[in-house]
């Protein structure tokens, strides 16, 4: 339930603030205008479709609507974050700025700048995200633990322990994506394997579809394979 109203409150606030800025703006014109309107329209009608009727479609198709809807909230927030730049700006602007025309050309180059910068930031962001998405880093750390002095005498016992978080098996990382990690988990030649908690994302229905316990099966630890639910397990 948290999780309905948050997505539908980013999805309803943020189209409507830039529809509004659309609206209100005067370097825009009219036919662009209703241009965006349409997109505007065509990507909360795929989102609301999603959350009330995902479950009856194609694992396909709203597989391409949950990239969509994220795709564009996210990139919305980071707007969001360009037009707070391009409002410090123009208070800057009116405060401290004396002489007109040497302060429009200075805000529009401040303001083209600050585009400039702001488009190399998200695409490191994004190029970067995307990296350690698509290429999971391998962590190693060592551990002992010394047993009791009465403890009988035995040989010390050495265990490979891979624990693995966070896969949120779903719609967006898929079958393949899984294979991936699969293969990078037996990599590590591993006794034993524990997954700590959200291996699912919210739904089950792709994990079926995909057969990706199929995959899962694949996971190789010779003392055995451990799974504990995190948060998203109960969502």
């Amino acid at each position: 339930m948290i999780f309905f109203f948050r997505s539908v409150f980013v999805q309803t606030f943020l189209n409507a603030y830039f529809i509004y800025r659309i609206k209100k703006s005067n370097s825009i014109s009219s036919g662009l205008k209703w241009a965006l309107y349409l997109v505007y329209a065509i990507e909360i009608l795929l989102y609301f479709t999603g959350l009330f009727a995902g479950e009856r479609l194609s694992v396909e198709l709203y597989t391409l609507i949950q990239k969509i809807s994220g795709i564009w909230v996210i990139g919305h927030i980071y707007l969001c974050f360009l037009l707070f730049l391009f409002y410090l700006v123009d208070i800057v602007e009116r405060k401290f700025l004396i002489f007109k025309k040497l302060s429009d050309n200075l805000v529009r180059k401040t303001k083209f700048y600050c585009f400039l910068v702001f488009l190399l930031f998200i695409s490191f962001s994004l190029y970067s995200g995307y990296e350690n998405f698509r290429h999971p880093k391998v962590r190693d750390f060592s551990f002992e633990f010394n047993k009791p002095a009465n403890s009988s005498a035995s040989p010390k016992a050495i265990y490979k322990l891979v624990v693995v978080s966070d896969l949120h098996l779903g719609y967006i990382v898929d079958k393949k994506m899984l294979c991936r990690y699969v293969e990078l988990i037996n990599a590590q030649n591993p006794d034993i394997v524990v997954i700590d908690g959200d291996l699912v994302d919210y739904s089950l229905r792709p994990l079926v579809v995909g057969k990706m316990d199929d995959e899962l099966r694949k996971i190789k630890a010779s003392k055995g394979t451990f799974f504990i639910p995190g948060n998203h397990e109960y969502k």
